[in-house]
């Protein structure tokens, strides 16, 4: 893939991570653009590639993420003349990302998360006589080869198989809690619960390994002109 030239490089490469920067909290950035300059005074950049590590968005922590997107119809003109950037047609991002078992971890600490892993565990937890509040100082996660362990108490614990069911569509499956103090539950509501994604995010692979998730896919990103 060409660098992009010049002043235009110079121009868009500044306003792409600004606005990158404004979607999410990134810790490190990469940016590579292609095309020749007349394509992108034309508004067209033909291929930009993405390399970040150290994300947070809308809470949720990532450790690292490739990005890479073609065909990107942007206000190249306006920008040189001082304007802000702004993607004119929604567009398919292909990604591959990497969250490892802290970043699950750490995601805890945001409502958002919390309300998500409350949503399939509210009845257990209960059970257990504790609060959705609880979740971000005593629930913790571990990876290991194709299944989520949550910590749920010190001597309790749940694990649960996770695999892909279509692009849109996680599945939970083949849930097992061990305790030493509390009686197993009626785990059949977690066998085979669906979780949709939404069109915005297709996945083509999930893979649970030890200490970390590794996926691949595409999501689409929303053209941001009025």
């Amino acid at each position: 893939m060409g660098t992009a030239p010049g002043i235009i490089g110079r121009v868009l490469a500044p306003a792409i991570k600004l606005w990158l920067h404004s979607q999410a909290t990134i810790a490190q950035l990469d940016l590579t653009i292609g095309g020749s300059s007349r394509q992108l005074l034309g508004g067209t950049i033909p291929e930009v590639a993405i390399a970040a590590q150290g994300i947070v968005y809308q809470g949720l922590c990532l450790e690292r993420m490739s990005l890479l997107g073609s065909e990107i119809r942007v206000n190249l003109p306006q920008m040189v003349r001082g304007q802000a950037f702004q993607l004119l047609q929604e567009i398919r991002i292909a990604a591959e990302v990497q969250l490892l078992e802290a970043n699950f971890n750490d995601s805890l600490s945001s409502e958002l998360w919390q309300q998500a892993i409350w949503q399939i565990l509210a009845d257990y937890w209960q059970q257990l006589g504790l609060s959705v509040e609880q979740l971000a100082t005593q629930l913790q996660f571990r990876l290991r080869s194709d299944r989520l362990h949550l910590l749920i108490t010190p001597d309790t614990e749940l694990s649960l198989g996770l695999a892909l069911v279509d692009p849109q569509t996680l599945r939970l499956h083949s849930p097992q809690w061990q305790s030493a103090t509390q009686p197993a539950p009626d785990l059949s509501g977690l066998e085979a619960y669906a979780i949709a994604l939404g069109e915005d995010v297709s996945i083509a692979s999930l893979v649970i390994s030890d200490g970390k998730v590794d996926l691949t896919g595409e999501f689409r990103v929303l053209a941001t002109a009025a």
